[in-house]
């Protein structure tokens, strides 16, 4: 992989985390872009500086982003962008959100970088090189059962979603030390990937919420899956993560759940 794409990549993740802070407990603009999900004018700009430092150098590459959608270019490389995760949080003033960009070669992400503007935390990855938060090789958990792990979640926009995700927490708080729900996927995801969680649920996701993260998890020595446990790509909409000891448990007792019902 050329070496020119994580710098850039941090370039922009860090620029976007200027306009982040810039913005953040200020006057917003607000919009529902559907029903319980809404946009702010952080977004945007967020989204905007981004694309635009990133195309300084690659013009011709593919771009996929939260606010606006698909650029195909037909390069063999496409840009995963969501500019700001946690929108909901960011709006209401509680800090945990964070800008992540990820890259694609074909449907393989083969470079992530997740930036946490608040607590001044930037987790990055590169196929096959490792994770690490800022500048320090990080790994997942070693917690060896469910009974002992904290499982995170996200449920995604829509009462389908919403109601599936319910079934699998009645049943997993069963289970699990403890279930709960961050609001930003992304960052979620990261903190699986340095061992401050242990496993991860997404119903409903986008690639834009958890391709930076994934990578990261898989770097961190980590595994990630469609709810079947059959391998992620960039089109994947529902994922599991967990450390090496779990994932397994959490996949076989996801799929006991889903013929209960």
């Amino acid at each position: 992989m050329p070496e020119i794409f994580l710098p850039v990549a941090l370039k922009a993740a860090k620029l976007s985390g200027e306009i982040l802070m810039r913005h953040y407990q200020s006057v917003l603009s607000i919009t529902e872009k559907t029903p319980g999900d809404i946009v702010t004018n952080a977004d945007f700009e967020s989204e905007k500086a981004i694309i635009g430092e990133i195309k300084r150098s690659f013009p011709d590459h593919n771009f996929l982003s939260e606010e606006s959608g698909s650029e195909n270019r037909n390069s063999e490389y496409t840009w995963i962008i969501d500019p700001l995760d946690g929108t909901k949080n960011y709006a209401r003033g509680f800090p945990f959100f964070c800008v992540s960009i990820a890259l694609a070669k074909g449907d393989e992400v083969i470079l992530g970088v997740v930036f946490a503007p608040f607590g001044k935390e930037l987790f990055t990855a590169e196929k096959g090189k490792g994770a690490f938060l800022n500048g320090k090789r990080i790994s997942c958990s070693q917690t060896k059962t469910v009974h002992d792990s904290y499982v995170a979640y996200c449920d995604g926009n829509g009462m389908e979603n919403r109601l599936f995700t319910l079934n699998l927490l009645n049943a997993f708080k069963r289970d699990a030390f403890e279930v709960r729900k961050f609001g930003s996927a992304a960052l979620e995801l990261c903190y699986q990937a340095c061992g401050r969680i242990d496993g991860f649920i997404a119903v409903g996701a986008k690639a834009w919420d958890w391709s930076a993260g994934g990578l990261l998890i898989e770097e961190a020595g980590g595994k990630i899956s469609d709810l079947q446990g059959k391998p992620w790509n960039i089109h994947s909409k529902n994922l599991i993560a967990g450390n090496k000891y779990i994932h397994a448990e959490l996949v076989k007792r996801l799929l006991e759940i889903q013929k209960q019902k």
